[in-house]
């Protein structure tokens, strides 16, 4: 051997060793190796990409997210912040005739556009009326303070699977 060569001992795993048997062999046989050699082991790794299930992940963390903000606003009677463009949009239930959505914590509605809003029946809005879950201007309905209380009682458009319309 040379007097300008160095011998180096290395522990690695088994299936490494021809690896650098051979990286070792090139080295010594190719001068511009070691540059090639070098420039790519500086050269930035690019981390690895998220896993599809990790995409889900993040997608349905941002969307809970942004549900969190929306039930926030409607119930502290803000406006809830706009709808951001999303990959994923969530499948909703065709109306025959929506009611105009009115703006969160202010306005009144009649009680005919307050049961469509909510997707219910004209009758089911005179009961929740005469049970006192509504909040009346006149003839009409408060809809932030109505909303407020059917959203706790989960009725309406704030009922969860299995519950019934009123």
């Amino acid at each position: 051997m040379a007097a300008d060569t160095q011998q180096v001992n290395v522990r690695l795993r088994p299936d490494h060793a021809d690896l650098v048997r051979r990286v070792a062999a090139r080295l010594k046989a190719e001068d511009g190796f070691a540059g090639a050699l070098e420039n790519l082991l500086s050269a930035a790794v690019p981390a690895p990409s998220p896993k599809p299930s990790e995409d889900r992940v993040v997608a349905l963390e941002a969307a809970v997210g942004e549900l969190r903000q929306r039930v926030a606003a409607l119930e502290g009677g803000g406006v809830p912040p706009s709808p951001k463009a999303s990959s994923t949009k969530t499948p909703t239930k065709p109306k025959a005739t929506a009611a105009p959505a009115p703006a969160l914590g202010t306005g009144i509605m009649s009680k005919a556009d307050y049961a469509r809003w909510h997707g219910v029946s004209r009758p089911a809005v005179g009961k929740w009326s005469e049970a006192g879950h509504l909040t009346m201007a006149g003839d009409k309905v408060d809809v932030a303070a109505s909303d407020r209380c059917l959203s706790a009682l989960g009725m309406g458009r704030f009922r969860t699977e299995g519950k019934g319309a009123t």
